[in-house]
């Protein structure tokens, strides 16, 4: 016979939108999703799913309103059972246990088919769960078949514990709800109350284990506590590994950096031979000329030092006229560089005139631009003045349009009036003559209106033919009438 573990796990957080795979198209695509099997998730079994808000209602809302009934303070009051629980520092809102079968391992290669069998003993157990536990009020529970390995349960539940003095006669309180279902409790270790009660719970399921042919194999316990550490060294794990990763990308980046710098120092390597081969071609040829103006200065000097020895030589008259002759080299040079510097202030007064006009002419296009910018606000400002009266005379325009088509609807009604009321008068006054007679004392233009219509209708009476004439008297009797 084939063996298999039996998990039962206990925690005091949730997330009931994991368990029951209600996920938004985009929270399908992340990371922490990524293990389930999407295709699956409608084979998954649901055994209960209940709102823990009207949970809590159904359990402690007699409760709350015992207790309220007894409050004078209106700050003591419990307005709602279930946040209040929740914002508790000594209780648990509720909790959630994760059982199954085996592990990873043992069903790797089984067929789904099996799978969801072992499944559906889940869902078994925990329908007798239920039967068994009046305190452990279940409110979600959930097998799920669409995830690589074993199958396992989420079961949630709301611990409803009874027998308090003081406060609320109802409260979530786990170990108070197991001893109300004869696990004792004072004075003993939670912890050894939680094991017995979990010790039954597991040989329960090791009897559904066993009605699929499968033997328990007893495996040892871990030192975690409870559902709740277990994800906070996941979670520890998950920073740790992550941290290695950012510094495995950090090594990436500075690698990357280095081999940047080498091919940058390469490069200015190559730029550098480049840039002296570039120099070498460029001033090979000054160097040459350098090297032989070196070896005419060598020769000047040599002379030099020839003509001092000859000058020692000379008598005083000869160096007199010698300096004379200085001098005057030395008047004629001065001549030559007073007449080139009055060149050269000449050349700089004629570009200093010539700045001066360019600058006299932009300062010129500057002015025109100003006055056509003031224009033009101007014009903008009186373009703003036509808009505005322009909105308002299109305002009083449809105004009127909306005056004149009232005028038209009450001309339209009088007129109706009219006609009813000279209908009127016509059938009672026979005589035409004095209808109109009438109608003149009322008003002349409605006696001419009168004659005008006559008129028309004489015209119109010419070109019926007899027969015609004689309906036409006819019906007009009947409307006389």
């Amino acid at each position: 016979m084939a063996k298999m573990s039996v998990s039962f796990k206990k925690g005091t957080t949730t997330n009931i939108k994991h368990n029951n795979r209600d996920f938004q198209e985009h929270e399908w695509k992340q990371k922490q999703h990524e293990h389930i099997i999407r295709a699956r998730s409608d084979q998954n079994i649901i055994v209960v799913r209940k709102d823990i808000k009207e949970v809590y209602k159904e359990q402690f809302g007699d409760a709350v309103e015992e207790y309220n009934a007894k409050q004078t303070r209106s700050n003591r009051k419990i307005k709602d059972a279930y946040e209040h629980f929740k914002n508790s520092k000594k209780h648990h809102e509720q909790y959630e246990i994760v059982v199954g079968f085996g592990s990873k391992k043992d069903w790797d290669g089984v067929p789904f088919e099996e799978k969801a069998i072992a499944g559906h003993q889940l869902a078994r157990w925990a329908d007798n769960f239920q039967k068994r536990h009046k305190n452990l009020v279940v409110y979600n529970a959930v097998v799920h078949l669409d995830e690589a390995g074993a199958p396992h349960m989420h079961l949630n539940f709301v611990p409803v514990a009874t027998g308090y003095q003081r406060s609320l006669k109802k409260q979530p309180s786990l170990s108070k709800a197991l001893e109300n279902e004869g696990y004792p409790g004072r004075g003993r270790d939670s912890r050894e109350q939680w094991n017995e009660f979990r010790s039954i719970e597991v040989d329960s399921l090791t009897r559904y284990l066993n009605e699929l042919g499968i033997e328990r194999k007893t495996v040892g316990t871990n030192s975690i506590k409870d559902m709740h550490e277990y994800k906070e060294m996941i979670a520890e794990v998950n920073r740790t590994k992550e941290e290695k990763q950012q510094e495995i990308n950090s090594l990436d980046n500075n690698i990357q950096e280095k081999q940047s710098l080498e091919e940058e120092l390469e490069n200015r390597i190559n730029k550098g031979k480049q840039k002296r081969w570039e120099l070498n071609e460029k001033f090979g040829k000054n160097l040459e000329e350098y090297e032989k103006a070196l070896a005419e200065k060598k020769k000047i000097e040599r002379a030099l030092q020839i003509l001092k020895s000859q000058w020692d030589k000379l008598s005083l008259a000869q160096k007199a006229g010698l300096s004379k002759i200085e001098v005057e080299l030395d008047n004629v040079m001065k001549r030559e560089v007073g007449i080139e510097v009055e060149r050269r202030t000449s050349q700089k007064s004629d570009i200093i005139k010539s700045q001066g006009a360019k600058l006299d002419k932009l300062k010129k296009e500057l002015a025109e631009v100003k006055d056509a910018n003031f224009r033009y606000e101007q014009e903008s400002s009186r373009y703003d003045g036509i808009y505005a009266n322009n909105i308002w005379l299109k305002k009083e325009n449809d105004n009127l349009k909306k005056e004149n088509k009232e005028l038209k609807q009450e001309l339209s009604f009088f007129k109706n009036q009219f006609r009813k009321f000279a209908k009127a008068v016509r059938k009672h006054l026979s005589n035409g003559l004095f209808f109109r007679q009438f109608l003149s004392a009322i008003d002349p233009r409605a006696a001419k209106w009168l004659d005008k219509k006559l008129n028309q209708k004489q015209s119109k009476q010419k070109d019926i033919p007899s027969e015609e004439k004689e309906t036409q008297k006819f019906k007009n009797r009947e409307e006389a009438r």
